[in-house]
């Protein structure tokens, strides 16, 4: 973990106001890539029902694509690492884009363990920086670093389709061979479920004024999002949609196919191509 440095000049909070997956991601990848010096941005968002999987995993292994396809379900690949999560409307979404020297994730966590706490909910963090009610999940983290910025980002479940996560997110069981990363998997539940008073707006005033309270910035201002017709956020946006981002991004990996009686064969796919 690096030590974060002195307290930020200035603290951005935006709320994105799209429901589209793609866009939104592109819109979080443009506001970390463009972060000035001396400022911590905080966005949030809420996506229309995705599949988001990290940087280097196999969506086949993570998710089940069939179900995914049949329940208008986005396949998004995200630019951090990590593990596989869903997203729907119920999910609040927030990411701290900052100068690598600001970056402690223990810190940024802590922000929204305070949130929830200050909205009633005893929430603590582990050692992956995951924040959990009782024995069970509500939030994970991931994060992407770069040689002069850091991106912090995780998602909150408040009143997500607990149903339709276990139904996208149950591997089919096939037999692949991957060298991609696995998600660590943990039961997860939603804040609303014993905490009806969370809602993602109150949530989302909650870390904002967290996160004022703990970084104690000189300036701290709401903006509005930015423009989806920003160059660079059309160029992201375009990578995310592509097949080439979301499957061909995929490691190598080996399918092995029974054909009956005892018979199969073994295909390797590379790029998402056999």
């Amino acid at each position: 973990m690096e030590a974060h440095s002195d307290t930020p000049e200035s603290l951005e909070i935006r709320d994105a106001g799209y429901g589209d997956p793609y866009l939104n991601l592109a819109l979080e990848e443009d506001l970390f890539r463009r972060c000035p010096d001396h400022t911590i941005r905080l966005l949030f968002y809420r996506n229309a029902p995705a599949v988001i999987f990290g940087r280097n995993q196999n969506p086949w292994i993570e998710c089940d694509m069939d179900a995914c396809l049949s329940r208008h379900v986005a396949l998004v690949r995200r630019i951090s690492g990590g593990g596989t999560v869903f997203h729907d409307r119920g999910n609040l979404n927030y990411s701290f884009s900052m100068p690598r020297s600001y970056y402690d994730p223990r810190r940024f966590v802590g922000i929204v363990v305070q949130a929830l706490e200050c909205l009633g909910v005893p929430a603590s963090a582990c050692a992956r920086h995951s924040v959990w009610i009782g024995g069970q999940k509500v939030s994970g983290t991931a994060f992407m670093l770069t040689g002069q910025r850091a991106l912090l980002h995780g998602c909150i479940l408040v009143n997500s389709d607990i149903a339709l996560l276990h139904q996208v997110l149950r591997s089919p069981g096939r037999l692949l061979h991957t060298h991609g990363v696995p998600s660590v998997r943990a039961e997860v539940t939603c804040l609303a479920d014993a905490h009806p008073q969370v809602t993602p707006e109150r949530l989302a005033e909650a870390i904002s004024q967290a996160t004022a309270t703990v970084l104690q910035p000189r300036v701290r201002r709401a903006l509005p999002p930015e423009s989806a017709h920003h160059a660079t956020v059309a160029e992201y946006h375009a990578r995310q949609i592509s097949t080439a981002w979301i499957l061909g991004r995929t490691a190598t990996f080996s399918h092995t196919l029974s054909l009956g009686e005892g018979r199969g064969c073994r295909l390797d796919v590379e790029h998402g191509i056999v």
